[in-house]
């Protein structure tokens, strides 16, 4: 006596065509990879060109040191006269 598997009503049916074609869905793949940094974005336009000094020029490097110096005269002698 020869046994033969029918999963149907002929004998050369397949697992597959029995279950209706659909098998089990597989477990999800891993995360691939990340992508490369994209570029850099274009410059941005200029700005807009700041208001010119009162005088139209830039203090020099003696009046800056003047101002500081005067400023420090004047904070000592207001610390001088508050402990008088």
């Amino acid at each position: 006596m020869l046994l033969t598997t029918a999963y149907g009503d002929k004998n050369d049916q397949t697992a597959k065509v029995f279950l209706g074609g659909k098998g089990l869905k597989g477990e999800t793949g891993a995360t691939g990879p990340k992508g490369a940094d994209g570029k850099d974005g274009a410059q941005g336009p200029q700005g807009e060109k700041g208001e010119t000094g009162a005088d139209g020029k830039s203090p020099t490097a003696a009046e800056i040191a003047t101002e500081k110096a005067l400023q420090e005269h004047v904070t000592k002698i207001s610390n001088t006269k508050s402990r008088i």
